[in-house]
């Protein structure tokens, strides 16, 4: 058991302000380092998270000592910084790892940044399908009545165009496979849905055709993947 007056001043020593001024000096320095060369080595280092927890025991002893004379606000940054402090450390334990994986494929190996090799993933992870969403395409929509020519629409995805008694919207653009898609309004009523690709839900005896005639190169507006982990 500690002498009382030992046990004083180390509890002194670890909530002053003096202590907190230099620990965060050397944190400055500790960290230019990584600072300059973009490595993570150093913040998952032992020095620098001995650092992290030092100065949150330092905080928890200045706050626990003069909560009584601190205000709110205070104590609120105080717990801030705490929950920061905290997620570096956490972070710290973590590492940079890559992996090479084919859509509806999975992998359970990544290479290790920090190991320089391959390492199990402890974990599967499934990429299902990646999704491409691209900005309006222009298309040119050929109508046939029949066999015969009824009309040429250009428009933009998410556009629509009128026929006689129908209201046809060009809702989506597969470029991959020139898929146009198309849904058929009668009214507030959706007629059916088809596609330039023979799908359709259209009734049988509906009396329009519809073709892709040209279209402009999408731009891809932005890419995701639907992923599970196992």
């Amino acid at each position: 058991m500690l002498p009382p007056g030992l046990k004083s001043r180390i509890i002194n020593g670890l909530s002053s302000t003096e202590l907190a001024i230099a620990l965060f000096g050397v944190l400055t320095i500790v960290a230019i380092p990584g600072t300059f060369t973009e490595s993570r080595a150093i913040y998952s280092s032992p020095l620098f998270v001995s650092l992290l927890a030092l100065m949150a025991l330092n905080l928890i002893c200045c706050s626990m000592k003069r909560w009584r004379s601190l205000a709110g606000s205070t104590l609120v940054l105080h717990g801030g910084v705490l929950v920061t402090l905290l997620g570096c450390v956490i972070t710290s334990f973590g590492y940079v790892a890559t992996v090479n994986v084919y859509e509806g494929t999975f992998v359970d190996e990544a290479f290790r940044w920090d190991l320089k090799r391959e390492a199990p993933f402890h974990m599967r992870l499934w990429v299902k399908q990646i999704n491409r969403q691209y900005y309006p395409v222009p298309v040119r929509v050929g109508v046939l009545q029949g066999s015969e020519k009824y009309g040429l629409f250009t428009l933009a995805t998410g556009e629509s165009f009128e026929l006689p008694g129908y209201r046809v919207s060009v809702t989506d653009f597969e470029p991959k496979n020139l898929r146009l898609v198309l849904v058929v309004h009668k009214g507030d009523r959706i007629v059916g849905t088809t596609d330039t690709s023979g799908n359709s839900t259209l009734p049988a005896d509906f009396p329009y055709a519809f073709k892709l005639v040209s279209y402009k190169n999408p731009q891809l507006k932005r890419m995701c993947r639907s992923s599970a982990i196992q």
